[in-house]
């Protein structure tokens, strides 16, 4: 759990919040989501490769998430969260008609929490 505790901090850090938080709820709530969704028991130590972006996804949009709803982010500079990203080629842009930084804000947290939800179908088991 101690490297997935890394992972989410250092995530945390791009949207600048750089405070010690306790992690280990927000990532049993993201494992039991993603546990949820593919009917599996993963642990932390057998998760597969392939899903441990997600969970650390999940766990920071959780994370974010919580803080707006209790009110924590009210000194957040909403302003400073990416319109684009361009890395060599490619360029990512997110939506134009949200309008103001916090909605921009709210979109990326909830791409955080259900943006990868299609990649968890090839994880999925049937239960009988």
């Amino acid at each position: 759990m101690e490297d997935f505790k890394r992972r989410v901090l250092e995530k945390l850090k791009l949207f600048k919040i750089d405070e010690a938080i306790s992690a280990e709820y927000f990532l049993q709530k993201a494992l039991s989501s993603i546990n949820n969704f593919t009917n599996q028991s993963y642990s932390f130590e057998n998760i597969p490769e392939g899903l441990k972006f997600i969970l650390v996804d999940k766990a920071v949009g959780e994370i974010l998430n919580f803080k707006k709803l209790n009110g924590e982010l009210k000194n957040f500079d909403f302003s400073s969260v990416l319109k684009s990203i361009k890395e060599g080629d490619t360029t990512e842009t997110y939506s134009d008609t949200i309008r103001t930084p916090e909605e921009l804000f709210e979109f990326m947290v909830m791409n955080l929490l259900t943006g990868s939800d299609k990649e968890l179908y090839r994880y999925r088991r049937l239960q009988w």
